[in-house]
């Protein structure tokens, strides 16, 4: 996101001429975010999370009071 931010301001301060390609690369970058962010947690590591709050119950402890 800071390198379509860099060209945007580039674009408005520095009169720096936009191509395709930027707008490409912009709209991957964009893309990528999207895919990434859509989903925040990867369910890989749902058993691991199960398994901590296992743990957790077997102690007797919640997870406020360590």
């Amino acid at each position: 996101m800071n390198g379509i931010f860099s060209v945007f301001l580039g674009w408005a301060f520095a009169n720096e001429q936009l191509t395709s390609k930027d707008a490409v690369a912009a709209l991957i970058i964009l893309a990528s975010v999207f895919l990434i962010t859509r989903n925040p947690t990867p369910r890989k590591l749902d058993p691991l999370l199960k398994a901590q709050k296992n743990a957790y119950s077997l102690s007797g402890l919640d997870r406020e009071g360590i």
